[in-house]
């Protein structure tokens, strides 16, 4: 089940509620980071995408992209179900931001998350 509440321990999800969580841990810039995962996922944690990039590898089907910041399921990342626990999703997106920036989301990089904004 989805987690929400900010002791992450309740089924209860408000997207006031995300978008909190959001801003705690993206706090440089929190209106990027919710306009992004808003165009991305529409703040569903139980949100799948890119379902044409699945593929299997080590009898796993990866590929596609899980959760509130649509984390792609790959190699040495955990699975879908692991990414719906918003908790876990932003933490991922966290790591992959420090590495590398907003320019992993493709909402970003072609502006759809602006009308967010």
């Amino acid at each position: 089940h989805t987690r929400c509440l900010s002791d992450w321990s309740s089924d209860v999800c408000s997207s006031d509620l995300i978008e909190g969580m959001i801003a705690e841990v993206f706090p440089e810039d929190p209106k990027t980071a919710v306009a992004i995962f808003k165009s991305e996922s529409g703040l569903n944690p139980n949100a799948k995408g890119d379902i044409p990039l699945e593929y299997e590898y080590q009898g796993r089907i990866i590929g596609h992209s899980c959760g509130l910041a649509q984390i792609r399921v790959l190699p040495g990342r955990p699975d879908c179900e692991t990414l719906k626990n918003p908790k876990n999703n932003l933490e991922w997106a966290r790591k992959i931001y420090d590495r590398v920036g907003w320019t992993a989301w493709s909402n970003f990089k072609n502006d759809r998350y602006k009308k967010f904004l």
